[in-house]
């Protein structure tokens, strides 16, 4: 991941790509990919290439039947006992959503 890029590209055009983010969600999107990163051993920007990142967004897809029928979340990501995997998920999600975006405005 391309942190700093990353960091100053949310500074100016995180929020619906057109308008700068404040500093507690930049961090939390740096956040949430680094564990992303660490968690499944991934480099995004090598996930970005292969499929322009369909494929970790696959992985990552969680949703509320996923919940009710007690899915588990992939190997490597963990969360607190008592949080909602769902909302947790999205999360996750969203991240790397916002990374591929900067990718693709990048590139």
């Amino acid at each position: 991941m391309r942190k700093e890029e990353f960091r100053s590209w949310l500074e100016k055009y995180g929020k619906h790509g057109t308008e700068p983010m404040s500093k507690r969600p930049i961090d939390d999107a740096l956040s949430r990919c680094n564990r992303i990163e660490m968690g499944l051993h991934i480099d995004l920007d090598i996930e970005y290439e292969q499929d322009r990142g369909e494929g970790i967004l696959a992985l990552l897809e969680y949703t509320k039947d996923a919940k009710n029928v007690g899915k588990e979340v992939p190997k490597g990501l963990f969360f607190k006992q008592e949080s909602d995997l769902y909302n947790g998920m999205a999360s996750l999600r969203s991240a790397v959503k916002k990374y591929f975006e900067f990718c693709t405005a990048t590139k």
